[in-house]
């Protein structure tokens, strides 16, 4: 059986980028070569259509400020470990001093896996 047969049907392909979209990033590999051996423009498309990390920073100061303020502080400190200093820096930069304090607690705190790190991903997902 075809792997995206089953995501043919009307809000399929939708469907399809939120599964691929809330997995970590190894499954998101294993699912986009699937795709790819079965459909190269599908997974152009769910490529082009998927949030990402490199997505959501190359958004105006702003866009990150209203992502941002609203998620918690380990939410943030969790991801960081997964997404970099520079990129923290970028969040930092649009939140107050004391979220900032906050958020540097939990990141001296937290020794975060690699699920973890997915999940706190998936929630600022869910924030857009």
């Amino acid at each position: 059986m075809s792997a995206i047969a089953r995501y043919k049907k009307k809000g399929g392909f939708t469907q399809l980028l939120e599964l691929i979209e809330t997995s970590g990033v190894s499954k998101q590999e294993k699912f986009l070569s699937l795709i790819e051996a079965e459909s190269p423009a599908w997974a152009r498309a769910i490529r082009e259509k998927m949030l990402s990390v490199d997505k959501i920073f190359a958004a105006s100061d702003e866009v990150i400020k209203e992502i941002f303020t609203d998620l918690k502080e380990l939410t943030i400190a969790t991801a960081s470990f997964g997404f970099g200093p520079e990129k923290l820096d970028k969040i930092m930069k649009n939140m107050g001093h004391t979220k900032q304090r906050k958020i540097q607690e939990q990141i001296n705190l937290i020794k975060p896996g690699d699920g973890e790190i997915t999940t706190s991903y998936i929630q600022i997902f869910a924030e857009i």
